[in-house]
């Protein structure tokens, strides 16, 4: 049943760290190819998955909404991805529904390979802030130099974003 959800047919969740989507949506189930991932400070600190098929975006958004994620990051350039892989708005003030979640873009800044788009997830009322890092350029074409920068740079901005975040709540 959860075969055509999976982007890899090989690459499985393990059982004892799968994440389970708790939103209801009409014909979709708790399935997510997705898994919770430790931290040096705590248990299930991330969540890892590959990047989502057009049938899996809601699923996406729901395990965002369930676990209250704060950031996305997106280490597989968007022109590896169909157009009906599109799973968040660009461009300031785009909007884009992915029923029953309604996302718009707040906010968009370009450093080097790496963009950060801020978005607005609502839902039944409640809203959240997540950021979205990607990569505009494939890491394949980089020196190993250039990569560990670049992971770098994902990471400083994302402890950042974090602890802008933290600070709001």
């Amino acid at each position: 049943e959860n075969i055509n959800k999976n982007r890899e047919p090989d690459v499985l969740p393990v059982p004892s760290k799968q994440v389970l989507l708790m939103t209801p949506v009409s014909g979709q189930n708790d399935y997510i190819n997705a898994v919770f991932v430790e931290g040096h400070r705590r248990k299930a600190a991330f969540i890892a998955t590959h990047a989502p098929l057009g049938n899996t975006v809601i699923d996406l958004w729901r395990a965002v909404f369930d676990y209250n994620c704060t950031t996305i990051i997106m280490l597989c350039p968007k022109h590896y991805l169909k157009t009906e892989e599109k799973y968040y708005p660009e461009g300031l003030g785009e909007t884009m529904d992915v029923l029953p979640f309604e996302l718009e873009c707040l906010e968009e800044d370009q450093n080097g390979p790496i963009k950060m788009t801020q978005l607005s997830l609502k839902y039944c009322g409640l809203e959240k802030s997540v950021m979205h890092f990607s990569l505009t350029e494939d890491m394949a074409g980089m020196s190993t130099q250039e990569k560990m920068s670049t992971i770098f740079d994902i990471y400083e901005n994302c402890k950042k974003w974090q602890q802008q975040s933290t600070e709001k709540k």
